[in-house]
């Protein structure tokens, strides 16, 4: 089945990356529909780098790992291609030169803190919070969000695919759902 078959209107994917001591770095993929229920969810399993690959790939390792080999498998697994993907973790959006549609990053004042990593695990207070390096700014629904500013046409895009969700659809509470999901799969 081709790509243009799959695509589901009102799917929107949400890919976050779980980090834990113990097990190593899982990605884990939900996609729902418009009113939140689930229509996908994949996870992989845990990895954990070496030493070597650390020393190696130094700043560019978690936009490795995070969005070239765990987003990439994840959003190559599923049967439903989304409107657009949404991620709290900004280094996912290396996965974006693998698939036709918009990958954005949910943006708030907890994210902006590193450099490096940045992650949101909640809401904003409403203040403004400015969009990562190479990153632009756009609003999804009430929430500050980025797209890359080199696919400049995905601001447009996931506009477009909004229209059919609900104004209080919680764009945070997925990531929970996925956690959660992700360890209950590592207890098995």
């Amino acid at each position: 089945m081709s790509a243009s078959n799959r695509k589901s209107k009102n799917a929107i994917g949400f890919l976050t990356i779980v980090e834990s001591s113990e097990h190593g770095i899982s990605g884990g993929y939900l996609l729902l529909n418009s009113t939140g229920r689930p229509i996908e969810f994949h996870c992989t399993s845990p990895v954990r780098p070496s030493r070597t690959q650390e020393i190696l790939y130094g700043a560019t390792l978690k936009p490795y790992l995070y969005g070239e080999i765990l987003g990439q498998a994840l959003l190559s697994q599923t049967q439903t291609e989304p409107s657009f993907v949404c991620t709290n973790v900004v280094e996912v959006t290396t996965a974006r030169q693998f698939v036709p549609y918009p990958i954005v990053v949910l943006l708030s004042e907890n994210n902006i803190e590193s450099a490096r990593s940045l992650r949101v695990d909640g809401p904003t207070s409403g203040q403004p919070v400015p969009a990562p390096l190479g990153m632009v700014s756009v609003q999804l629904m009430n929430q500050p969000a980025a797209v890359l500013a080199d696919h400049p046409s995905d601001r447009q895009l996931m506009n477009d695919h909004c229209t059919d969700l609900h104004e209080s659809f919680d764009f945070h509470e997925p990531f929970e759902r996925i956690r959660d999901a992700v360890e209950e799969a590592r207890n098995d």
